[in-house]
């Protein structure tokens, strides 16, 4: 394999982490829009801390990173050939993964409900942590070479940091996806649809599916092009390292601006809600509300996982899972 220079390396990764920053400043002044805008809900505190914590360290990344470029190109190539110059721009990454990573692990927890279910994803998380700083550590170590984060002592925390992450990912992704399907389910029920395909699926259900998925996808494909060029000792991982730090806020974006595109209306919720009170009076109160409720309110949960709903804390009851909501509420309640 060919290897490009350093310096190459980074004359083509900083225009792309530009475009891709440009993009992200829109999508977080979009989000903050999502976010405040939303009059029937309180703001969803958790989301909006990430979303702060997520453009900064991307604003911090493209800083540091458009320092380096001028020092190196400037005053001396040398500072390409410095990983302990890196040190900060390493750390702002790694900040970066575990907020981010944190978020889809919250996620799950929000639509699960159960700490059991979220155990393994949780155990990644933390050993993403754990490899992380390692990682960071191992190539802020002073050497004389810039290949230094091919180094073999460095090379197995890296591996380890990026195979643990994208496997994180895959298993909190997956998890999510399967629970929201799970969720259109009762949806489907509650109203006598037909449960099957994408097509067959609550419009607003697949569409928050059909994002979370993508942006799953999209975030795993580039962690595994990411582990492939680390693998292989190309340079080119300098720019992977580079355009992944900003799509890892994109995809967060992306997740909270598309939910809120696909709330319910004021007229929908109306329609559901003669649905429910007909439904009501001509089948048993005790099932409907158990269906309907649960139905409603887990949707809910889906709106409050992906950053435009409230947080709601569910207790048991011997019919079902009930949530500390009346069932004549219905039409009031928070999505």
């Amino acid at each position: 394999m060919v290897q490009i220079g350093l310096n190459v390396a980074a004359i083509v990764s900083i225009p792309i982490e530009s475009i891709l920053y440009g993009i992200s400043i829109l999508m977080f002044l979009w989000t903050l829009w999502a976010l405040f805008n939303d009059k029937s809900t309180h703001i969803n505190k958790v989301m909006l801390t990430a979303a702060w914590i997520l453009f900064i360290t991307g604003t911090l990344h493209l800083i540091v990173d458009s320092r380096r470029a001028y020092l190196g190109f400037i005053v001396s190539e040398a500072y390409f050939l410095d990983n302990n110059f890196n040190t900060f721009k390493n750390s702002v990454y790694g900040a970066e993964t575990f907020v981010a990573d944190a978020v889809l692990l919250y996620r799950c927890y929000i639509v699960w409900r159960d700490f059991k279910i979220i155990l393994l994803p949780m155990v990644l998380w933390m050993a993403t942590i754990v490899t992380g700083i390692h990682a960071i550590w191992s190539v802020a170590q002073p050497v004389s070479i810039g290949e230094a984060i091919f180094l073999n002592e460095t090379a197995h925390w890296v591996t380890a940091f990026y195979s643990v992450a994208l496997t994180a990912n895959l298993t909190a992704t997956m998890l999510l996806a399967y629970r929201i399907w799970r969720v259109n389910g009762a949806v489907n029920a509650s109203s006598s649809s037909s449960i099957g395909t994408l097509n067959n699926m609550n419009p607003r259900i697949r569409s928050v599916l059909l994002v979370i998925m993508e942006c799953g996808i999209l975030y795993s494909v580039t962690l595994i092009v990411m582990l492939v060029l680390y693998l292989s000792k190309s340079n080119g991982v300098y720019i992977m390292f580079d355009i992944i730090v900003q799509i890892i806020p994109i995809t967060f974006y992306v997740i909270i601006i598309r939910t809120s595109l696909h709330r319910l209306t004021d007229k929908q919720k109306l329609e559901l809600y003669k649905q429910y009170t007909s439904n009501y009076v001509h089948q048993s109160s005790r099932n409907i509300v158990v269906r309907v409720d649960e139905a409603a309110l887990a949707m809910s949960d889906i709106d409050s996982a992906s950053g435009v709903g409230t947080d709601r804390t569910p207790r048991k009851s011997n019919a079902s899972l009930i949530w500390s909501v009346p069932s004549k509420s219905f039409y009031k309640t928070e999505y």
